[in-house]
């Protein structure tokens, strides 16, 4: 499976609401659109919406870009 760099395997369905609610909340929270999301983190507006959405987890470097702009802190894939 070819996935794209910036997205890890695919969530479990235990996780989805955990890890894709909480990227959600603290962009539009901040006000941030999920096309200005998506240009600082360098990933595409898909990505983005497939992290909101639970089918797919952002990577650890994208984690940490997260944790940066918004100010969440996504666990490591195992611990979700």
């Amino acid at each position: 499976m070819n996935e794209h760099p910036a997205t890890a395997k695919y969530a479990t369905d235990a996780s989805r609401p955990r890890y894709s609610a909480m990227i959600r909340k603290a962009r539009k929270d901040m006000g941030i659109t999920v096309e200005k999301m998506a240009e600082f983190l360098d990933v595409s507006y898909t990505s983005v919406i497939q992290w909101e959405n639970g089918k797919v987890y952002p990577d650890a470097v994208r984690r940490a870009m997260i944790k940066d702009k918004l100010g969440i802190d996504l666990p490591e894939r195992s611990a979700v």
